[in-house]
């Protein structure tokens, strides 16, 4: 498969800039956020994005709002579903039941559900008669100041987040852009990784 253009939503900030910035060197790169009038929480802002990356062999699903990420890989799917193209959803271990992130960290179980889905979603696509693909990204603690969206309770939401980054344990978006960047490797190969989890050291 012969890449040549890639699109990135949320490419002005944290691990979306740095593949913005990175795979700029060696593609044509479309990048969409808020900043440049790409507000993701608008259905018809998706839309937009779907019409405006049609010769994109690779979409990268990065910017988070709720479940809009989901939908956003669905209609990419169904724009895509007869071409050698790749969707790649940035997603989060959270989703990953052996986390238990109910116990550890309630105050994101919406967003572990959402992304949870986002994930059945890459398997869907997968299972489709068709040549369009999907990959999971599934990141743990990454440096990139996530904000929790659901607000706080009586557990401080970024005590992990602090712990890892005294600790010298936040995931690197740099090693996040390298793992991406292995993985396209293989896909321009004939062969794709259909999921890849990338842990904090501990």
């Amino acid at each position: 498969m012969n890449i040549t253009k890639i699109a990135i939503t949320g490419h002005t900030a944290g691990i979306g800039k740095h593949l913005h910035d990175s795979f700029s060197h060696t593609y044509k790169v479309l990048g969409f956020s808020r900043t440049s009038g790409y507000d993701i929480s608008l259905d018809n802002t998706l839309k937009r994005i779907i019409e405006e990356t049609e010769e994109c062999e690779v979409f990268i699903n990065n910017a988070y709002h709720y479940d809009q990420q989901t939908k956003l890989a669905d209609m990419w799917m169904e724009a895509h579903r007869d071409k050698d193209h790749l969707i790649i959803n940035m997603s989060s271990l959270a989703s990953d039941p052996i986390f238990e992130i109910e116990k550890r960290m309630p105050y994101i179980v919406p967003y572990a559900e959402e992304k949870h889905r986002l994930n059945a979603k890459t398997f869907a696509i997968c299972d489709v008669r068709g040549k369009c693909k999907a990959m999971s990204v599934l990141l743990g603690i990454v440096d990139t100041h996530f904000q929790n969206p659901y607000g706080q309770d009586d557990a401080n939401p970024l005590e992990h987040y602090e712990d890892f980054k005294n600790r010298g344990l936040l995931i690197n978006p740099g090693d996040v852009t390298d793992a991406i960047k292995s993985c396209l490797e293989l896909y321009k190969n004939n062969c794709f990784i259909y999921s890849i989890s990338i842990l904090n050291r501990f």
